[in-house]
């Protein structure tokens, strides 16, 4: 614990740090008819701003079968945990989005700053993820799409485990939310901090711009100019 971090800075994963081609989602979907035992029906389902939980609950519900969801998601994140453990690390896709890891370490030799993970991915696979380009090191703590549906309630519990666990004494207004789409902008809104977007993921930039974000990049690779809005 550090107890001069006043600066919060909570970092999104796919379409913000780095993309995952159609891999993830595949094995997403071959974990969840394993588990549940069900046809799973992603018509026009976009993973993008979700949480994994609220992604099994909407494939149930889809597929009329709401009840299994408390009892086997344990075991479906687990299935999903091991197929991307074994298939991830060396998938054709994934890659390393512009700029990533420069500012990354800029924002790391800061004691000022606390960063965190706040994705809707589950706590293993985002590890798998950031693992594989080495961005795993970077970041202590995160919250996750295991225990949310929707992202407003992921990011209130990760300021919660910024200021209650992990020495993070700034105010709000010192917080920021890093992420690709308009759930990530209006989930900022809807807990009071700030937000910066970054158009590297399916959201269209207008689409971004029309969510008022605090800041909108195209992409992350102006160190100078990302860390100008994020340490000011």
């Amino acid at each position: 614990m550090n107890a001069t971090r006043d600066r919060l800075i909570i970092f999104d994963i796919d379409g913000t740090l780095l993309l995952s081609g159609p891999v993830a989602r595949e094995l997403f979907l071959r974990a969840f008819e394993e588990v549940f035992e069900v046809a799973a029906d992603p018509r026009d389902l976009s993973f993008a701003g979700r949480c994994d939980r609220g992604v099994v609950s909407l494939l149930l519900q889809r597929a009329n079968a709401s009840q299994k969801l408390p009892a086997s998601f344990p075991r479906f994140a687990r299935r999903y945990a091991s197929l991307m453990r074994e298939v991830y690390p060396t998938a054709k896709g994934p890659y390393l989005l512009p700029g990533v890891k420069d500012l990354l370490f800029a924002l790391r030799e800061d004691p000022s700053i606390l960063l965190l993970i706040g994705s809707g991915n589950l706590p293993e696979t985002a590890r798998v993820k950031l693992a594989r380009f080495g961005l795993d090191a970077l970041f202590e703590h995160g919250v996750y799409g295991d225990r949310h549906e929707e992202r407003t309630a992921l990011f209130a519990a990760a300021l919660a485990l910024a200021r209650e666990t992990l020495g993070w004494s700034g105010a709000k207004e010192r917080a920021w939310i890093v992420g690709d789409t308009v759930s990530d902008i209006e989930a900022a809104q809807e807990v009071g901090v700030k937000s910066l977007a970054v158009a590297t993921g399916p959201t269209a930039t207008d689409d971004l711009r029309r969510a008022r974000p605090d800041a909108l990049f195209a992409d992350l690779s102006s160190l100078e100019d990302v860390l100008g809005v994020l340490v000011v």
